[in-house]
């Protein structure tokens, strides 16, 4: 905040004549506050990517066709990735301009209104407000709705078919008659699975905070 306010004293007056003061005021106060978290979630991110190695590695060990089997989702989940931090990047940065544009709103209230008690424009200004209001509040509903339909929970969904289909490989695998497995080995590969999943999942989980950090 010192060095964002250190940044408005250098700025010439046409900028301050261009954004509305409520924008300038949330800059400075509450968009700061995401950019603190950006450390620790890049951390968090870091950590999980290093579990997903380690785990991989140990994968490979136990089984190689299955961890080269293993390996044909990281392209589908690279793509869900990459399609997922677009829209909801999209998102925060329609979150945080609304957020902006609510402030200014109260700020210019604020500022102006004894004038707007003279012309009676208090309706009006009220019109103004709930709409902003009312768009900040269906893009942060459309956020919610991406965020639940396309990241942890559906992780969980894609965790549970995995582990469907490592039973079905074994299973078939099992019934041919050239081919014996333990059941330690399907215990130990699906426990394998559920690890390679913990550290995706922290991914999906800090993606969210990244973002908003990110804008």
């Amino acid at each position: 905040r010192k060095e964002a306010f250190n940044k408005l004293n250098k700025l010439p007056v046409k900028y301050f004549q261009r954004e509305i003061s409520g924008k300038i005021v949330t800059k400075v106060t509450t968009d700061s506050d995401g950019v603190r978290g950006l450390y620790q979630v890049v951390f968090s991110i870091v950590t999980a990517l290093i579990t997903l190695g380690m785990v991989y590695i140990g994968l490979l060990y136990l089984n190689l066709e299955l961890a080269l089997l293993t390996l044909l989702a990281i392209p589908i989940l690279v793509l869900w990735l990459t399609v997922y931090r677009k829209t909801i990047n999209n998102y925060n940065h329609m979150i945080r301009e609304y957020n902006s544009i609510n402030n200014g709103k109260l700020v210019e209230f604020i500022n102006g209104v004894e004038i707007i008690q003279q012309m009676n424009k208090e309706e009006e200004m009220c019109k103004e407000y709930h709409e902003a209001l009312h768009k900040n509040y269906v893009v942060r509903t459309k956020h919610l709705v991406v965020s639940s339909l396309f990241g942890w929970d559906l992780l969980v969904v894609v965790r549970r078919l995995a582990v469907a289909l490592v039973l079905l490989y074994f299973g078939l695998k099992y019934f041919s008659v050239n081919f014996v497995i333990t059941a330690t080995t399907i215990y130990v590969y699906v426990e394998y699975l559920e690890k390679l999943v913990n550290p995706v999942a922290n991914i999906f989980h800090n993606l969210n905070n990244l973002e908003d950090s990110l804008v």
